[in-house]
């Protein structure tokens, strides 16, 4: 005798959603002498939702009667047994003993041209519904051949470029139970250009030496495409709008996205309404390097007039949390064009949209702020034993070498390098071969901490950690 309980596989602990009692009658059972005896009995039809329910076997009553005796239920309880074997309240889950599962993807509104694809469990089923799943995602890009490996329970924020066509297959084991790869081919579509959306646009910023000034922006679309738009705003989570032109508008960052109608593709613009800056800033930019995880800032002046210097602010959370990542001192006096860099070398180990913002600084202290920019940061990819530390432990007074082991997965980029250990970090250096990175090493490990070192590597999109202890 048992009961057998549905319950809600997000909430293991909590009350069953219903429950059926079951009592089995065997019969003659043979006598175990020296090994286990096994005795099976049938589960009634279960009717539940796989992705989200599951049955647990609770209160087993085993009675051993004499004289055939089949009518038991009101004979026997877990509290008043004897003989009886009673599982004393436990709940055991029902398990299925093979594993089904799928999959699907979605991808981004295009951002530029290198949109981030989610690959997603649409369904998992079998095994115990209570033990954790093994999940092994495996990944080819073309072109390019480009491939990788994930154990994460959903492969999310991969950077594919547009028009590019992936493979990728699903593998979900759990214990002994290994199930059986389901493979997806897929490609993302071409990314709407600028010039395929836009004929003209029109920006109004703000004249500081107006009070009640506010901006517009005024959109042309194309006329070959049919599209449907919308505006948002990063600093006003309640506008929205579907106008060609939006008006009245404060300083503040603002999003159009546009959806193809006949294709689906969807592409989204970042437009600034800013105030007008105390000097004339042009070609103002932020571009991702192609050969080493930077972001590179680009600006000119064509005019400057007591311009102190401009305070570099970056945001990896929306536009509502800049910070300052450095400063560029500035020409002072110019009538003539002046061209600004700035490297941003320390970007956060994630993907997705980074913004930046110029803040320029009057010898007054006064300032005034650039509109925002973006830079998109593609998926990193964290691997072992590409690289390999050795004397490992390290000795002091010991020479110290990082090697690569794995050719195949670094293509010459250049590469940056962190130590870290529990109470601190270096400034991260880059450099543009495995030489140059040993040639710094030699200097600075002698003076390196005794304990656990963790040296830091990023190359391209790929990071590798790598622990190495001093004595």
């Amino acid at each position: 005798m048992a009961d057998i309980l549905k319950k809600n596989i997000s909430d293991p602990d909590g009350d069953p959603i219903e429950s059926t009692y079951i009592e089995r009658f065997v019969g003659t059972v043979s006598p175990c002498q020296n090994s286990p005896c096994s005795i099976q009995i049938p589960i009634p039809d279960l009717d539940f939702v796989c992705a989200n329910e599951f049955y647990e076997l609770s209160n087993a009553l085993v009675v051993f009667t004499p004289n055939n005796n089949s009518n038991l239920a009101n004979s026997y309880s877990c509290d008043n047994y004897n003989p009886a074997q009673c599982s004393g309240g436990l709940s055991v889950p029902i398990e299925v003993g093979s594993l089904s599962y799928n999959f699907d993807y979605i991808y981004e509104c295009i951002e530029g041209e290198d949109p981030l694809i989610s690959f997603f469990l649409t369904s998992l089923f079998g095994g115990n519904p209570t033990q954790s799943y093994s999940i092994n995602w495996q990944y080819t890009i073309n072109p390019g051949n480009i491939t990788g490996t994930s154990t994460d329970f959903n492969l999310t924020d991969v950077s594919i470029p547009a028009g590019s066509t992936f493979s990728v297959n699903l593998t979900v084991n759990q214990g002994t139970l290994e199930g059986t790869p389901i493979p997806l081919n897929g490609s993302v579509p071409e990314a709407l250009t600028y010039d395929d959306v836009f004929d003209q646009v029109t920006i109004v910023d703000i004249d500081e030496n107006i009070p009640t000034e506010t901006g517009s922006i005024d959109i042309e679309f194309n006329d070959d495409g049919d599209f449907f738009y919308y505006w948002s705003s990063f600093d006003d989570e309640d506008f929205y709008s579907e106008e060609s032109r939006i008006e009245d508008l404060p300083e503040g960052t603002y999003k159009l996205t546009i959806v193809d109608t006949q294709t689906g593709t969807c592409r989204s613009e970042i437009f600034n309404i800013a105030r007008i800056l105390p000097i004339e800033l042009a070609n103002f930019n932020a571009v991702l390097s192609s050969t080493s995880r930077l972001a590179e800032l680009l600006w000119s002046t064509t005019k400057e007039w007591e311009n102190s210097h401009f305070e570099i602010e970056r945001s990896d959370d929306g536009v509502k949390a800049f910070q300052k990542i450095g400063q560029v001192t500035g020409m002072g006096w110019s009538d003539e064009i002046v061209d600004y860099a700035f490297e941003d070398k320390e970007l956060p180990l994630r993907s997705g949209p980074v913004y930046y913002r110029l803040k320029q600084v009057d010898y007054n202290g006064t300032y005034a702020y650039s509109k925002t920019m973006m830079v998109r940061l593609p998926a990193v990819q964290f691997t072992q034993g590409v690289w390999r530390a050795y004397p490992n432990p390290s000795k002091v007074g010991e020479s110290f070498r990082i090697s690569l082991m794995e050719s195949t997965a670094y293509q010459g980029e250049a590469i940056t390098m962190r130590l870290l250990n529990s109470l601190t970090a270096t400034a991260p250096l880059t450099f543009q071969n495995e030489t140059e990175l040993n040639q710094h090493l030699s200097q600075v490990m002698p003076y390196a901490p005794k304990g656990l070192l963790i040296v830091e590597l990023q190359w391209g999109n790929k990071v590798e950690h790598i622990k190495v202890m001093r004595k």
